[in-house]
């Protein structure tokens, strides 16, 4: 594994904005891309996971003034994060061929985690202004729209499948969370929410 550098930062958070920004364009230019799994995962998922969590440490420190139960918190978003990517990505593949889709881990990797860092940054963020929090969530939806415009180039849903695949897999999704953060609930005696 090579070394992660400020210029693979720098770029990263280009294909975010771009993806946020231009998501057609950005769709097209992450299906061209060729990265391994490897890549996407320590490249990518961890540095912006890590970057998240920090990110809600930061948060929960401020409000509750507890460096162990913002720590707790950390461990949690970075687990249920990274955990929460990989496990969306492999459903999203395999539920792809279901809907007339192709089967890409690689591009399933990638359309949840561009799609998703939206939703991550915006719940980090929502952290230090927990009264605002369902404000940010609302703002974490953009996801799913960039979720739905990115299902043409990376797994090759056809137009009219689109809104069922995305409705099966949200809903698996909300499934998937709900079970990760229920088991890292007692490890980390956090509240579920």
């Amino acid at each position: 594994m090579s070394r992660y550098t400020t210029n693979d930062i720098i770029s990263n958070l280009k294909r975010i904005a771009q993806t946020i920004v231009d998501p057609d364009t950005a769709w097209l230019n992450e299906q061209a891309k060729v990265e391994t799994k490897s890549q996407l995962v320590w490249g990518f998922i961890v540095p912006l996971m890590a970057i998240c969590s920090a990110v809600t440490f930061l948060g929960v420190f401020l409000i509750s003034h507890n460096a162990w139960f913002a720590f707790r918190h950390l461990l949690a978003a970075f687990i249920n994060g990274v955990l929460g990517i990989l496990a969306i990505s492999y459903v999203a593949n395999e539920l792809s061929v279901s809907f007339g889709g192709t089967k890409s881990i690689t591009n399933a990797l990638k359309l949840v985690t561009f799609s998703s860092s939206v939703f991550f940054v915006v719940v980090s963020i929502s952290r230090f202004m927990p009264t605002s929090r369902m404000f940010f969530m609302l703002l974490g939806l953009y996801s799913l729209f960039l979720f739905y415009k990115g299902l043409g180039p990376m797994l090759s849903i056809k137009a009219e499948r689109k809104v069922g695949y995305v409705f099966i897999l949200f809903l698996l999704f909300v499934m998937i969370v709900f079970i990760i953060e229920l088991l890292l609930s007692p490890l980390f005696s956090l509240t579920i929410a």
